[in-house]
């Protein structure tokens, strides 16, 4: 019989039996990892990718216990989402095992682990696969992504850690541990961490002669009454009396992310914008992602910053992608395989059947040669989306609504459509709401159906002289798409027709507010 066998406590019982599967498997995987080095043929990639899966096991096993100590007290959802984690999953190898035999804490380290563990699976990513989307200079092989010497380190820390974890003692999960789970929950916790690692309450360490359990009790009691002040603080936003005689203040800061599939973002064309946008500076994180950085005044109160946060960020989020004529939102759109994954028939077996579909939003703005490059977000376009920011910020709500509503629907279902499901003609019915509403409200279109091609040609008159240019972006109104793909190519007709109106009439307003500003008094 077993030790296991032994135990009278079912969730314990259960917690036993995870991490000695999770240690079997990371047992297993690391021997594997030695056999490929010390073969005739040593792989260090491969040996490299099975060291940090036993990491990853490793790093479950201690997330296991975590979630098993807060099972039926607390949510453990957001447990369960780092288990999905790969980079959270390699922290927890790495750190929770000597954390806990030491009962030592070092912020520097955990923050040295997690900026490791994310380099180590992007690492693990270009050890595993032939990359060959990259430049011809830049094609090189799995083999060239990790020495003998980098996987032999990682190896010797994973045995490390694996020996550690195995000679924990048994926990009694039934028995309810709240300061442990507090404890866990607040390491897993962005915010939470921050302040728990923070110099202050680190060097209250040193008071408690080293008492990992001791301090922890103090600064859960700490975290508690600082809840309570914010708390307090926040009782005093709510009733706080706003005197709008009294020009605003900075109060507010408040951060979106932004992700780009339409262009190449760069770290200094960002600056133009800001520059013109103080109070929505653009952020640089990669090529294709940013952070909208909002500034409210005093004039908002905390009930109600959400709310005006949101309305200004729509307006901005709206702005970019009007005058850039692309796609900005607040996630990735996803690429959808074919419909079926396969077709064959069976009176011929040798013919191929192949099925239109695998979606691709990114497509649509892919240039040179295949397709394979993004326009860089250049200066021109972000001076576009600056005045578009500016002069929309600026209308009405009530005025703004009908327009900016249905076209920032529209950008939603963009982003939604797929092989599967295509949204995309009621892409096409938001975006062309968004221009009649558009229209109407700058006086250039009547609303009646018959005048609205004759509207389109002649404010765009100015800026394509030529009728046949103005025939082929007007094309998607006349003609109904014949498949899949060309409906998606008549939604971005609609997006970029509204989007060049509107850039039209916001360098308008702009030129006129300029003058007028000229114009001494």
């Amino acid at each position: 019989m077993s030790s296991l066998e032994h135990t009278e406590k079912p969730r314990s019982e259960r917690l036993l039996k995870l991490r000695a599967i999770c240690c079997e498997h990371a047992f297993d995987l690391i021997e594997s990892a030695e056999r490929i080095l010390t073969g005739r043929r040593p792989i260090p990639n491969i040996a490299f990718h099975l060291t940090l899966l036993a990491l990853e096991e490793i790093g479950k096993a201690s997330l296991i216990a975590a979630r098993e100590v807060s099972l039926g007290k607390r949510d453990v959802a957001w447990i369960d989402k780092r288990m999905e984690d790969h980079a959270e999953k390699l922290l927890h190898g790495l750190w929770s095992p000597p954390m806990r035999v030491s009962k030592e804490i070092d912020p520097e380290r955990f923050r040295q682990l997690q900026e490791f563990s994310k380099q180590a699976h992007q690492q693990r990513l270009a050890a595993l696969y032939v990359d060959v989307t990259g430049d011809d200079d830049a094609l090189a092989s799995p083999k060239e992504a990790v020495t003998i010497e980098e996987t032999t380190s990682l190896l010797d820390i994973a045995k490390q850690n694996l020996q550690l974890l195995a000679s924990e003692p048994a926990r009694d999960v039934d028995t309810q541990d709240e300061l442990m789970r507090w404890f866990w929950e607040a390491v897993s916790d962005e915010q939470m961490q921050k302040r728990l690692f923070s110099q202050s309450f680190l060097a209250k360490i040193d008071e408690f002669d080293g008492n990992i359990r001791e301090w922890t009790s103090w600064a859960k009691a700490e975290f508690e009454k600082i809840r309570q002040e914010e708390c307090e603080v926040m009782e005093a936003e709510a009733s706080r009396v706003i005197d709008k005689n009294v020009a605003p203040k900075e109060r507010w800061r408040l951060k979106l992310r932004i992700y780009c599939i339409s262009h190449s973002i760069r770290q200094k064309m960002l600056n133009f914008w800001n520059e013109s946008v103080p109070l929505a500076k653009l952020h640089f994180v990669s090529n294709e992602e940013m952070i909208l950085e909002l500034t409210l005044g005093d004039w908002n109160t905390g009930k109600d910053v959400v709310v005006s946060g949101q309305a200004f960020s729509k307006i901005f989020l709206a702005a970019l992608n009007i005058g850039t004529a692309g796609f900005f939102w607040h996630e990735m759109p996803k690429k959808s395989a074919d419909y079926f994954e396969s077709m064959e028939d069976l009176e011929n077996p040798k013919m191929k059947l192949t099925t239109a579909g695998g979606f691709d939003l990114q497509r649509q703005w892919r240039t040179g040669e295949n397709g394979r490059k993004l326009t860089v977000l250049e200066e021109t376009y972000l001076n576009n989306a600056a005045k578009c920011a500016v002069v929309f910020a600026q209308m009405k709500e009530e005025d703004a609504e009908p327009i900016f509503a249905p076209y920032l629907q529209g950008l939603a279902l963009l982003g939604k459509s797929d092989a599967f499901m295509s949204l995309d003609l009621q892409t096409i019915h938001a975006f062309h709401a968004a221009l009649g509403n558009a229209l109407t409200h700058y006086g250039d279109w009547d609303g009646k159906r018959e005048t609205f091609i004759p509207t389109l040609h002649r404010v765009f008159a100015d800026m394509m002289p030529e009728e046949e240019h103005r025939e082929q972006i007007l094309k998607h109104f006349k003609e109904s798409a014949k498949t899949m793909q060309e409906l998606q190519e008549h939604a971005i007709s609609a997006k970029r027709v509204v989007d060049l109106y509107l850039t039209q009439r916001a360098h308008r307003q702009w030129r006129e507010a300029t003058s007028i500003a000229a114009v001494p008094n």
